[in-house]
């Protein structure tokens, strides 16, 4: 009697006992994360923000994406396409060299496990991750979807690691859900309402509908001023 094992079908068990982990490890935190006191949350933000600045003195998010560039062979650059679609929203804002597209991201994975999404984007520092991969055409939902990530993309140029920070903090309170002309200023809205504000500006001006609602925010956009 001869017994064969195979690697790649270890490998696979172990994966799939990972995910397995990781799935009943993340609904049994979901619920608890809803009773976090507001007082709670404020107070990590405060300390993340200061952390955030200490992580950028460390030139941290520079070696944080040489590590994610090397340890993710599979990552790729933006289309010329992609490229040329976001500039239409960032115009020279973001560096788009650096930029990396990872679409089998365990992160993403997990965080939309966390989630309970079928799509789940997160940008860490220049590396935009995916949970599966985009088809990205000009005016369709994928390509609205990387504008909303490319928007996290701009904020940690201009204003660091604490866009991580604040982008958690936000899904944790307000939300990504905005009212138009709501506030007076780009900065006035959250991380997440900022990116979803990027998003929608994209998708009107593709679809030809007015984009004066949004037209001051992108300036600031372009500009800079989170």
């Amino acid at each position: 009697m001869c017994i064969v094992f195979s690697r790649n079908g270890v490998q696979d068990n172990l994966w799939d006992n990972l995910k397995a982990t990781i799935s009943r490890v993340v609904q049994a935190r979901r619920g608890f994360c809803k009773w976090i006191p507001k007082g709670l949350l404020s107070f990590a933000l405060r300390t993340g923000r200061i952390f955030a600045k200490i992580l950028d003195i460390c030139f941290f998010p520079k070696l944080m994406d040489l590590f994610w560039q090397t340890i993710k062979p599979g990552t790729r650059m933006l289309t010329p396409l992609e490229e040329q679609e976001a500039r239409t929203v960032f115009g020279d804002s973001i560096d788009y060299r650096q930029v990396r597209i990872d679409e089998h991201s365990l992160i993403a994975w997990i965080g939309s496990k966390i989630k309970n999404s079928p799509g789940m984007g997160v940008a860490t520092f220049h590396t935009i991750n995916f949970n599966k991969k985009i088809k990205t055409a000009s005016g369709n939902p994928d390509m609205k979807w990387l504008i909303h990530e490319l928007a996290h993309v701009s904020q940690m140029e201009h204003i660091g690691s604490k866009y991580l920070i604040e982008a958690f903090y936000a899904q944790a309170t307000e939300g990504y859900g905005y009212a138009q002309e709501e506030k007076s200023h780009f900065c006035d809205y959250n991380r997440e309402q900022q990116a979803s504000i990027a998003a929608d500006y994209y998708s009107a001006l593709i679809s030809g509908s007015s984009t004066a609602p949004y037209d001051m925010y992108i300036g600031e956009l372009q500009a800079g001023e989170f």
